[in-house]
């Protein structure tokens, strides 16, 4: 842009509507996207914390459960979505609509943490085993008092570290909104 066609008194103008602005020191003078998102004023919906989850013994056959996650502070309200693997956009949109059958369901409302994550594997186990893979898990939305939802956040991480999981979805508010998730399971192999 060349300044030599503005007038003295539009030059006078930028001047006062740049005044205590700094330049980009960027290479293409545009921030990077991340650079970006970093320097917004906002705060984050999900903070990500790590999450320490004692190890379990397992009986034979059985997955060894992950003892350290990379975990996200969930709110009640939070829509959870995982796939392993890049499903076809059509089936990963079916299992958000809900629109894929669901074959098993699992309501850990009530439970404590200990036994839903036993009722979860054993839940997981059996489905694959019986040839199940679109499963519905009710794990409520907790948070009571904007605590932090203990069993939503439980599942979440549980099922992210199950092989046997492709993916995942929070559930339409017919199956349970937020406080559900559509389960989808790879075809039979060991967890």
């Amino acid at each position: 842009m060349s300044h030599d066609n503005l007038s003295d008194e539009d030059k006078e103008l930028f001047r006062k509507a740049t005044q205590g602005v700094t330049p980009l020191k960027h290479k293409n003078h545009l921030p990077t996207y991340e650079k970006a998102v970093r320097n917004t004023s906002l705060p984050s919906p999900i903070k990500k914390m790590p999450l320490i989850i004692p190890t379990r013994i397992q009986q034979p056959n059985t997955s060894t459960f992950i003892n350290h996650y990379d975990a996200t502070i969930l709110t009640a309200d939070s829509i959870l979505s995982f796939s392993r693997t890049p499903l076809a956009k059509q089936h990963m949109r079916d299992l958000k609509m809900g629109k894929i059958a669901i074959e098993s369901r699992l309501d850990l409302h009530g439970k404590n943490s200990n036994d839903a994550e036993k009722a979860l594997d054993k839940f997981i186990q059996h489905a694959q085993v019986a040839g199940i893979r679109s499963l519905l898990i009710i794990h409520g939305k907790g948070g009571k008092n904007k605590e932090a939802p203990i069993l939503k956040t439980l599942v979440n991480n549980y099922l992210r570290y199950l092989p046997c999981v492709l993916a995942f979805h929070s559930a339409q508010p017919k199956d349970g909104g937020s406080g559900a998730l559509y389960v989808l399971l790879k075809k039979l192999r060991a967890c």
